[in-house]
């Protein structure tokens, strides 16, 4: 009996003694599998932080783009407006500017009654600023009966040649400006007017 209990004692701690580093090893690959687990999760977590951080920066980067050429866009629109709406303003007010001055010159040509010397040589001079002025808004009547106005104008100017020419040249010494450079913009439907206006512009005043 007591033989028996020391054999079975025997067998006890051999089994133990198989045992035990069987577990001791189980322990082991099981810290390794951990760690290694843990090693993963650290990589994956640290390669999709990488991706959000590039996606984010990806797409900061393209908002700032986009933005910028929103703005540079906008820019060019209202640049191009702006111009546009300025040179429609500027020609709408040269325009509107040149119409009062047509209408005042005609006033004053037509305001002066022809009794006085130099009155003719002030009505010429008046109708032909009308031809300019109403050639600029291209009104195309104004400048007809302007022009046939001049040229009556001047007809009477050469019937007192020498009084006419002195007030001509003392009260508009600038007959190119004055004069000339409006005859040569007479259209040429007013052809034989035009003619007429520079031969006794030039006889008036030679």
């Amino acid at each position: 009996m007591q033989k028996q209990e020391i054999i079975r004692d025997t067998i006890v701690k051999i089994i133990e003694k198989t045992i035990h580093p069987v577990s001791d090893n189980s322990e082991i690959y099981k810290e390794i599998i951990n760690s290694q687990n843990q090693t993963y999760n650290l990589i994956i977590v640290v390669f999709l932080g990488i991706i959000a951080l590039f996606a984010g920066a990806t797409w900061l980067y393209n908002k700032k783009i986009v933005k910028t050429e929103i703005i540079k866009e906008t820019d060019k629109i209202f640049q191009e407006e702006k111009d546009k709406l300025i040179q429609e303003f500027k020609a709408e007010f040269e325009g509107e500017l040149n119409f009062v001055k047509g209408e005042s010159a005609r006033l004053f040509a037509n305001s002066i009654k022809g009794k006085k010397p130099g009155d003719y040589s002030n009505k010429f001079y008046w109708w032909m600023q009308c031809v300019k002025y109403y050639k600029a808004i291209d009104k195309g009547k104004g400048v007809r009966i302007s022009t046939e106005n001049a040229l009556h104008a001047l007809e009477k100017c050469i019937e007192t040649t020498e009084e006419s020419k002195k007030f001509i040249l003392e009260t508009y010494p600038e007959l190119a400006s004055n004069f000339y450079d409006i005859i040569e913009i007479i259209p040429n439907e007013l052809d034989k007017e035009k003619s007429e206006i520079k031969k006794l512009t030039d006889e008036l005043l030679k």
